[in-house]
C-alpha cells in the first residue's frame, strides 16, 4: 500500500510536468506540423487523413515521447503506445485547437 501511495503521489506531479512540458512543445509541434503537412498532404489525402487527424498523429505521439523519455524516471510507464504512421488513419486521440494554451 506504500508504493502505490509513492506512485499516486508521483502521477500528479508527473501529470503536472505533461501538461506544461507538452503545451510548450506544442508552440513548436503544430507550426512544423502544418508545414510539413503542406508536403505530405497529397500522399495522405489517399489514406483518409485529414488535418486534424495528422495533428491528432503528432499530439498523441508527442505525449507518448514525453511520458516515456521526460518522465520515466518518475514513475513506470503506464500509456499509450506509439502509433507508427500507416496507422495515421485511425487515431483515436483528437488534437483541439485550444490546446498549446
Amino acid at each position: 500500500m506504500g508504493a502505490a501511495v509513492k506512485v499516486n503521489e508521483m502521477g500528479w506531479i508527473s501529470a503536472l510536468v505533461l501538461i506544461y512540458v507538452r503545451s510548450l512543445l506544442l508552440w513548436l509541434v503544430i507550426p512544423a506540423g502544418l508545414i510539413v503537412w503542406i508536403f505530405v498532404f497529397p500522399l495522405l489525402q489517399d489514406r483518409g487523413v485529414t488535418l486534424t487527424l495528422f495533428l491528432s498523429w503528432l499530439d498523441h505521439n508527442l505525449i507518448v515521447m514525453i511520458q516515456r523519455g521526460l518522465l520515466r524516471p518518475f514513475r513506470p510507464f503506464i500509456g499509450p503506445r506509439w502509433i507508427p504512421a500507416r496507422k495515421m488513419a485511425k487515431v483515436e486521440h483528437r488534437f483541439k485547437w485550444n490546446d498549446p494554451l
